[in-house]
């Protein structure tokens, strides 16, 4: 086995780990997304119990600060599994980075034996996160050695985009409640904006690659 292919073999091992963690990653989305079509079954439910007429729906949500406590559930439902989505791509980038620098430093050290050098963890935290934090806490010789810190990423990315991307899904799920029950729309074509809103976030399209119209079936 040459160096070359070698090489590429542990980037290649390094990579099958990373993505082992995606699906969890998925998953994450798809409780989130189960779980807020949970809320807004039991809601439905509360409506037809009460005899709530369709044209009526949104103005017996605003009754009694019954949109605000559902907007707090669902604030609370979601931000709990993004942030264990935020989790599993931070380890998953600390994968990448630390299991293949190791992967290839025995790879060229099995041809030419070299001096060993092992990564800081704050290094590590700062070049998946981009927290300045992480790199406040590096020594001034680690700073010279690892590079200017301006051509790093900037502060908090990881975090800022899953912050963001957070709030935005949040207005968009509120939005989509407060349209559906203005036009009289059911629990199902409710739940199927809200599922549609989620999978934006795992896929690049409306779908949702972890969400298959068989789920959205098995949901009623």
């Amino acid at each position: 086995m040459t160096l070359k292919s070698s090489q590429l073999e542990g980037y290649l091992i390094t990579e099958r780990e990373m993505s082992a963690l995606e699906p969890l990653i998925l998953d994450q989305y798809k409780a989130a997304d189960k779980l807020i079509s949970d809320k807004l079954r039991a809601l439905y439910d509360k409506m037809q119990d009460g005899g709530v007429k369709p044209e009526d729906q949104y103005n017996w949500l605003i009754q009694y600060d019954r949109n605000i406590k559902l907007k707090k559930e669902i604030q609370s439902a979601y931000t709990k599994y993004d942030t264990a989505a935020l989790n599993l791509t931070k380890q998953s980038g600390k994968i990448g980075m630390t299991n293949n620098y190791y992967r290839q430093f025995y790879m060229l050290n099995y041809q030419a034996p070299v001096s060993f050098s092992t990564i800081p963890n704050y290094l590590v935290e700062y070049a998946v996160t981009g927290q300045l934090d992480a790199w406040k806490s590096l020594s001034a010789s680690a700073k010279e050695r690892f590079g200017n810190s301006s051509t790093w990423p900037g502060s908090g990315t990881l975090l800022d985009i899953f912050k963001n991307n957070r709030s935005q899904t949040l207005r968009k799920i509120q939005a989509a409640i407060n349209s559906n029950m203005m036009a009289g729309n059911g629990y199902k074509q409710t739940a199927a904006a809200i599922s549609k809103i989620i999978g934006e976030i795992t896929d690049g399209s409306a779908s949702g690659r972890w969400l298959t119209p068989k789920d959205r079936k098995d949901r009623g």
